[in-house]
């Protein structure tokens, strides 16, 4: 194979389709031109789940002068109060075993009834001697939505004989957790080039028709010291995830999210947040920070653009090495196209500000959550 390198040139033949209407709806928030004439639209990186850990102890009750209530007490009426709350409702259930010194629910709330896990149970604060109750709470923000968050904050608000100070209880939250999406509207995952810091595993998904439906890019892991059958996830750390939106909905009897526009959506996963990783570190998180993603078209504008989406397409099935095998590349060719795919411009994430983060927050309503941890 003869590599044709286009000195000066831009890599990819201008689009000759006309341009479809802009599409309307929040997964088109920016609009991303590339030279060869394609337009995609782009949405603000939201929050896609959110686990945190807090506890309740006496200093976050309203507690009237002369009362004789115990904190145990009031465990006792928040455990009936959410009973109550999930009785009778769709997916709603309630688990308090007779001790009553913990109970899980799971919660609908929101337009969508979406689930809001939580699990309580009794314990010590960590340095102190005054016993407490640990709350584990697992959402969805997007499915949520802002009404359904502030109906969340209610509930927690009514469950008690005395007023919790849900701004306490949000200011001591630990998160544990924190998933973040972004859309891209107009683009399907065999036209994007992705990339992460300290690259290790890549596996890919293809329909029943041979087009690629997933991609997972996991990041390295130390050489492990058990078997791999023993280890929970062999692969290592899911650095990014990028899916075809519109054949996921399919899957599940659902509509496409924009009907008429391929829709990709990538999304991350933070879990190794640090001690007391709080709502307001939130804010400032940047969590596509190590994820590089390119449209394929104009990411190689130094390389004849059939050879590099070849390259792509074999490189996607087979992996790097095997590429090079199965299309005859001499060791310059494959050199070439290799550096061309580590250093990709990153077209579709370095413009991307932290106002998107913060505004796809305000979006799903995490942060009304945010607002009452930081009066605090």
């Amino acid at each position: 194979m003869t590599l044709n390198i286009l000195v000066g040139g831009s890599g990819a033949a201008p689009s000759n389709k006309p341009q479809k209407d802009l599409p309307d709806g929040n997964l088109c928030k920016d609009e991303i031109k590339f030279p060869d004439g394609r337009t995609v639209w782009r949405s603000n990186v939201r929050p896609d789940r959110i686990s945190f850990v807090s506890y309740l102890a006496a200093n976050q009750f309203a507690f009237p002068k002369g009362h004789n209530k115990t904190l145990t007490d009031v465990f006792s009426s928040l455990l009936g109060g959410l009973s109550g709350a999930v009785e009778g409702e769709v997916g709603g259930k309630a688990f308090v075993p007779s001790s009553g010194t913990r109970g899980t629910f799971t919660l609908p709330c929101g337009p969508r009834g979406a689930i809001i896990y939580l699990a309580l149970k009794r314990e010590k604060v960590p340095g102190t001697v005054v016993p407490a109750f640990s709350v584990r709470v697992e959402f969805n923000p997007r499915k949520l939505q802002p009404s359904g968050i502030h109906q969340f904050l209610e509930i927690l608000e009514q469950c008690f004989d005395v007023p919790i100070d849900v701004g306490a209880f949000l200011s001591n939250a630990t998160v544990t957790r924190y998933d973040a999406a972004v859309d891209f509207v107009g683009l399907c995952p065999s036209e994007l080039v992705a990339t992460i810091e300290k690259p290790g595993k890549r596996l890919a998904y293809f329909g029943g028709d041979g087009l690629l439906e997933t991609v997972q890019l996991h990041k390295k892991r130390a050489t492990p010291s058990k078997p791999l059958q023993t280890i929970k996830n062999p692969l290592g750390v899911l650095g990014v995830k990028i899916y075809d939106r519109t054949r996921e909905r399919a899957a599940h009897g659902k509509p496409a999210p924009v009907p008429g526009y391929a829709v990709t959506r990538a999304e991350v996963v933070k879990t190794r947040l640090g001690a007391g990783f709080s709502f307001a570190d939130l804010l400032v998180a940047e969590p596509f920070k190590d994820v590089r993603l390119s449209y394929a078209a104009t990411a190689a504008p130094l390389i004849e653009p059939s050879v590099w989406n070849l390259y792509l397409a074999v490189k996607a099935s087979v992996g790097d090495e095997r590429a090079t095998i199965l299309l005859g590349l001499s060791g310059a060719e494959a050199k070439a196209l290799k550096k061309a795919f580590q250093d990709h411009p990153n077209t579709l994430l370095s413009s991307l500000s932290s106002a998107a983060w913060q505004a796809g927050i305000a979006e799903t309503g995490l942060d009304q959550m945010i607002a009452l941890s930081l009066a605090k």
